[in-house]
Order: C-alpha cells, then sequence, then structure tokens
C-alpha cells in the first residue's frame, strides 16, 4: 500500500505530536470564534470594550443560546483582557464566558500561547466551575495556564489585575460549595484578598460557604470576624467561633437585632458580655422585628423602656427613616413618618430616589407636599421597563422637562404608540435602536416608516460591530424613483473615511449593480 500523510504521520500520535508541534494555526471546529473575533468586533479605545455585530452571538455558537444575550459590547475588565487593542486571548475568554468547555479545552490545546491565569480566573468569575477544573487539569500539560500576566514596575510577576478579591466574593455567594475548594486548589494566596475583600465576602456569603472558607484559608481571619458573621445571622458559626476564642464588640448584637436574628441576639445574650447599645433595639423596631424588639425590652437594660411607640418620643430618629422607607416604596410609612416625626428626609434628593426606583405615588405624594423635583435627571433602570408604573414615571420626567435617552425609547417603543404621543421621539428612536444593535426595534421602526435610515447608515457603514445592521437599512435607503440618487448615494458611502471598505464594497455592489442598471434605462441620454 502507498505511504500517505495520514498513514505516516497522523496514524503515529508520536510522530503527529512532533510536525504539529511547530504548526501554528487553529482546529476546524473552534475556527469560527477566531473568525467572529477577527471579523465581527470593532474596538473602543475610550470605553475600552469590543462593540460587536449582531450574528457575532449566531456565529459564535450556532444554535446556541449566547451567555452575552441583552448586552452589546465585550468589556475588557469584566473578560479579564487587557485594555489594549486586540488582546490575542480575546477568542479564548469569549469562548470560557460562552460557557463552551469543548471549544476551550480545543482552544488551548492548539494556541497554549493564550493561555494564562487569567483564563482560570475568568472561569471562576463567571462561574463556569466546569471550565475551571478542565483548566487546573491541564496545567500539567499546559504551563502557560501559570502564567501571570500583569507585570510590574519592577518587572516581578503579578497574580492578574482582575480583582481575586471579587471573585472570592462571588464563590462565596452562588452555587455550591466546590467552588470553595476549587479556590484552594487554584492556589488563593493571603496577598490576594486585602480586608475589604474579606468583609464583602462575609457580608454576601452562605453559611456553609463561609464555614468551609474559614475552615480551608486560616488567614481569612480578621479581629472583627465574629461581629460581622453575628450581622449575617449564622448562629453555628456565631458559636464555633465563640467557643474558639474570637472577640467582638456590642456591633455584634446591635447588628444581629436590626436584622432580625433572634437566635444570635439570645446567644449573644446568654454567652457573651459585650452587650449592646441602644442601636440594637431601634434597629429592630425601625425594621419591624418585634420578636427581636420583645425580648431586649424584656432582657437587656439598653436602649428604652417597655413602652417604645414613637408618641413617647423615646427614640431620636434621623431623616434615613423616611429616605429608607421612600427608597422602598413604603407609601404609608412614609406619611405616618411625615405627618408624625419632625425630623423630615434628604428633602433636595428623596424625590429623585423615589422616581429611580418607580415608586409613581410616593413620588406624587412628596411633590404634592412641595418637596423639590431634582435638578439632574434620575436613573431608571431597565429593570422597571416591565412595570405598570414606568409609563407614569416617565410622564412626570417629561412633564418636568427630563431629557431622554436611549433606554427610555427602545425600552418603550410599543408602549409609546399605544396612546402616548406627547413621549415621541421619532427620528431619535430608529438611531437609538441602529446604535444599540437592537434589531428588533430596528425592523419595527423601518417598517413604519420612522427615522432617517441614509443618515444612520452612514454613520455605522463598514464598521465591524454593524456587519448585520447594515444589510437591514439599506432597503430603506433606497429611493424608488431615483435610481441615480441611490447610485450617488451608494458611491458616498464607498468613500466614507476611517471605515472598513472590504465591508462596505460586498454591502453595496449587489445594490449598485441594480441602481446602476435602472439609472442607465431610465436617464435619458444627451443628443450629439
Amino acid at each position: 500500500m502507498m505511504a500517505t500523510f495520514r498513514s505516516v504521520v497522523i496514524g503515529q500520535p508520536d510522530m503527529a505530536a512532533i510536525v504539529f508541534g511547530y504548526q501554528f494555526g487553529v482546529y476546524e471546529d473552534v475556527r469560527n470564534v477566531f473568525v467572529a473575533c477577527n471579523e465581527l468586533l470593532e474596538f473602543d479605545v475610550r470605553r475600552r470594550c469590543y462593540d460587536w455585530d449582531a450574528s457575532f452571538s449566531s456565529t459564535i455558537a450556532p444554535g446556541a443560546a449566547w451567555a452575552g444575550e441583552g448586552h452589546h459590547d465585550i468589556r475588557t475588565s469584566k473578560y479579564a483582557l487587557d485594555d489594549s487593542p486586540w488582546d490575542a486571548r480575546l477568542p479564548l475568554h469569549v469562548a470560557i464566558v460562552h460557557g463552551s468547555a469543548h471549544e476551550v479545552k480545543r482552544i488551548v490545546r492548539c494556541r497554549p500561547d493564550l493561555a494564562s491565569e487569567d483564563a482560570i480566573l475568568l472561569a471562576f468569575s463567571q462561574h463556569r466551575l466546569e471550565i475551571v477544573e478542565l483548566l487546573l487539569d491541564l496545567r500539567g500539560a499546559i504551563p502557560e495556564l501559570r502564567r501571570c500576566c500583569k507585570v510590574t514596575a519592577d518587572g516581578s510577576a503579578q497574580r492578574t489585575s482582575y480583582s481575586v478579591g471579587s471573585l472570592v466574593q462571588s464563590m462565596l455567594t452562588y452555587g455550591d460549595t466546590k467552588s470553595v475548594v476549587l479556590l484552594q486548589r487554584f492556589g488563593l494566596r493571603p496577598d490576594d484578598v486585602t480586608y475589604g475583600d474579606k468583609l464583602l465576602a462575609i457580608e454576601s456569603s452562605t453559611l456553609e460557604h463561609a464555614t468551609l472558607a474559614l475552615d480551608l484559608f486560616p488567614w481569612f481571619h480578621y479581629p472583627q470576624l465574629l461581629g460581622h458573621v453575628a450581622n449575617r445571622g449564622f448562629l453555628p458559626l456565631v458559636q464555633a467561633l465563640h467557643e474558639r476564642g474570637f472577640s467582638c464588640s456590642t456591633y455584634a448584637m446591635d447588628a444581629a437585632a436590626t436584622n432580625g436574628h433572634l437566635g444570635v441576639v439570645q446567644f449573644l445574650h446568654n454567652h457573651r458580655t459585650e452587650g449592646c447599645t441602644v442601636k440594637a433595639l431601634k434597629g429592630a423596631i425601625l425594621e419591624g422585628h418585634l420578636d427581636v424588639a420583645r425580648f431586649l425590652i424584656e432582657h437587656r437594660t439598653e436602649g428604652a423602656p417597655p413602652n417604645y411607640l414613637h408618641s413617647l418620643g423615646t427614640f431620636d430618629w434621623t431623616v434615613s427613616a423616611v429616605d429608607n422607607a421612600v427608597a422602598d416604596g413604603n407609601l404609608p410609612v412614609v406619611q405616618f413618618l411625615l405627618t408624625h416625626r419632625h425630623e423630615g428626609c434628604a428633602r433636595d434628593v428623596v424625590v429623585q430616589k423615589a422616581l429611580e426606583r418607580c415608586h409613581l405615588h410616593v413620588a406624587e405624594y412628596l411633590l404634592a407636599l412641595g418637596y423639590p423635583f431634582p435638578t439632574s435627571m434620575p436613573f431608571v433602570g431597565g429593570f422597571f421597563f416591565g412595570k405598570p408604573c414606568i409609563l407614569g414615571v416617565l410622564q412626570l420626567l417629561v412633564k418636568h422637562g427630563a431629557s431622554w435617552d436611549d433606554a427610555w425609547m427602545l425600552g418603550l417603543g410599543l408602549v409609546l404608540f399605544a396612546g402616548a404621543p406627547e413621549l415621541r421621539r421619532l427620528d431619535e428612536l430608529l438611531h437609538s435602536a441602529v446604535k444599540t444593535r437592537d434589531m428588533e426595534a430596528a425592523r419595527f421602526f423601518l417598517s413604519a416608516g420612522i427615522g432617517k435610515p441614509r443618515d444612520c447608515l452612514l454613520e455605522i457603514a463598514g464598521r465591524r460591530m454593524h456587519v448585520t445592521t447594515s444589510p437591514l437599512l439599506l432597503p430603506y435607503c433606497m429611493d424608488a424613483t431615483n435610481p441615480l440618487d441611490n447610485v450617488l448615494f451608494l458611491l458616498d458611502l464607498v468613500a466614507l473615511p476611517d471605515r472598513r471598505r472590504s465591508t462596505i464594497l460586498q454591502l453595496i455592489t449587489p445594490e449598485l449593480t441594480y441602481q446602476g442598471k435602472k439609472a442607465n434605462q431610465t436617464t435619458p441620454l444627451a443628443r450629439a
């Protein structure tokens, strides 16, 4: 049988490993990831992110749900990338965020030069524990996975600029405790985590995660630990730390009472001598923990006599009481405090706080009492756009002269045309949809004849992040009765500076040919 490359090289693994070790390519089954990153992303230096075209996700993962759905950019900080344009590790890190363990394994196999410790930390941050475990398993064969990419001024390697401390907080909050075990296997070090990181981690952790972390990482202990654990209501851990001789202050019982942790309050009362302050009873009452308040009144001497109703004037309330009630949208409490108490609230910002949290009735009540409308623009988050009161909030803002932003226009596209014409900014609607690559909204506005598609196309043609949006606009830029004008417009696109000419030519060539033929048929030639 005639010898072939397949039989001689590929058929012998040892020989194949030597030959392919000199190659510098990518496997075919991950080529789509590299193509998408090279052709459909555009780096924004000012914002330090990669803006993507609408087809990016489907190119990366055809037929699969994309982990970045709902976003239109890749922020270097979120993806553990350098702030400089075109970090070569981008395809690997995109695969990690997407959660494709197969693609991650294949990419680090064919391009180990892209691997680093950042890849493991990124997998941690995205809660891709399967990928974390995979990369930890591969560290023996791919030493680059131990490489620290950040170099300090003195030339020493330092663990990534990606915040390890925030990862610890995240690993102690979600999922099962396997994440904590993987952190130990990764090699978490004392100098990776600051005091603030420890505090935030305990404040957000579960009892199981915190208990295991304190066992696996003895250096995670800090002087105020018992008080912060009491604040979380972790009674078994409070008991364990007490037995191990940890100290605390009055903060422990104050915090436990304010957060309604009766069991912790009782344990501290029975087994500790630090006691509490008036903040314990005051906090329990303000937060509505009557069982805790009753226990404190019956067993402690700090604070107030048994009759603790507001009418006795026992407590020195602060403006934060009203501010917190406004932030929670608790109109009855706001009305009660403003009617029966004299402390008031943060007058200049309280209406803004109500509007930012979409508490329309609270805002209207405060305005009726004479509280000022905010001088700065309230930020209404996208979370509130599905709530029934959002239209009323935006109408109130518009009534008081607030300016529009993209989120308002796109989030309420259909609502705006259902009976609130005073909210419409027609041309800006299409521009906002195109700018944010909201394809569904753009199709709706184009089909409704809203906006100026030519202006939009002039702004985006030839840009990587608008490869899909541009063909959507193009048919609406063509005048059915003036092919010559269409030809001139298409040539204007080719002349645009600082654009990818190959992308523009791919976009316009078929249309330019068609419009040129129409112009030739309809435009009379001058006679000699």
